[in-house]
């Protein structure tokens, strides 16, 4: 798995999940990769199977952005005015190009407007979760890996505009934003976010090593746990071991949080120090 993923440019949600248990030497599920994805410490991307349409946008400051007279206020209330464009932040707005343009491959998800709650809908239903019944009216957005972000289009029924216009079937007025992402999309995680993750993870990880004696007592406790449960001489074959116990962990319903081959390594570290110790 991991010899061919050096080869793509790309991972599957599942595909993702497990390169990652297998980095980390703990299970990582589909599940996982998503909430990592929402919590924004996983940057998620989506593949563009059949292509869709979108406009380009253009993220200028706020205070460029232009502005209108709103036409919503209460009775007493002074006129004010509203920015045209879809705020981005409080720093930021973003003005659309009037052009259709298509797009295919795989774009990066921007999670500011209804791409993110097809992510929440998808973890809650991994999850067993409640329904997502949200919406946001500005529609789904991705980017490219310049940032650049782009507005997801759908487009009205043909039969529809028939009756009534005399545009071009295509013209722009014919689009409006997108409710979701498309439904022949894939959620895909891109090799170069895995590795910004790992990295981070790596460089953010607070956990402090296990003291000399700690670690000592640790390995003699799994050794002795190991040896009293299948025996003496099955610690001398640690892997093998390790498969036994993760089947029998799985014939009892429990979840380990650790790979086979990682707790292959660590019983064969226990069983060598046992054995360094005993020689003294």
């Amino acid at each position: 798995m991991r010899k061919l993923s050096k080869l793509k440019q790309w991972l599957t949600i599942g595909d993702a999940a497990q390169h990652l248990s297998i980095v980390f030497g703990e299970t990582v599920n589909e599940a996982d990769v998503l909430r990592l994805g929402l919590d924004g410490h996983l940057k998620l991307s989506v593949h563009f199977v059949n292509h869709t349409e979108a406009r380009v946008g253009n993220a200028i400051p706020i205070a460029e952005a232009k502005t209108a007279l709103s036409v919503f206020r209460t009775e007493g209330e002074e006129p004010h005015h509203i920015v045209l464009g879809i705020v981005l932040n409080d720093r930021e707005v973003l003005n659309l190009a009037e052009d259709i343009i298509t797009l295919d491959g795989v774009w990066d998800l921007s999670m500011i407007g209804n791409e993110s709650l097809d992510v929440e809908h998808a973890y809650q239903n991994l999850t067993g979760g409640p329904a997502v019944t949200l919406t946001c009216l500005d529609g789904a957005f991705v980017q490219r890996e310049d940032g650049k972000i782009f507005q997801l289009q759908s487009r009205f029924d043909e039969e529809h505009y028939k009756k009534d216009s005399k545009l071009p079937w295509g013209h722009p007025s014919f689009y409006y934003p997108a409710g979701g992402l498309p439904k022949d999309s894939v959620l895909v995680v891109r090799m170069t976010a895995l590795a910004e993750f790992e990295k981070n993870l790596s460089l953010d990880s607070r956990e402090k090593p296990l003291m000399t004696r700690e670690r000592d007592n640790l390995l003699s406790l799994i050794a002795v746990l190991a040896t009293l449960n299948y025996g003496k001489d099955e610690m001398e074959k640690p892997h093998a071991l390790a498969k036994q116990i993760v089947q029998d962990a799985t014939n009892k319903g429990l979840e380990l949080s650790i790979a086979e081959r990682a707790l292959g390594d660590k019983l064969k570290e226990a069983a060598t120090f046992v054995e360094t110790k005993a020689k003294k």
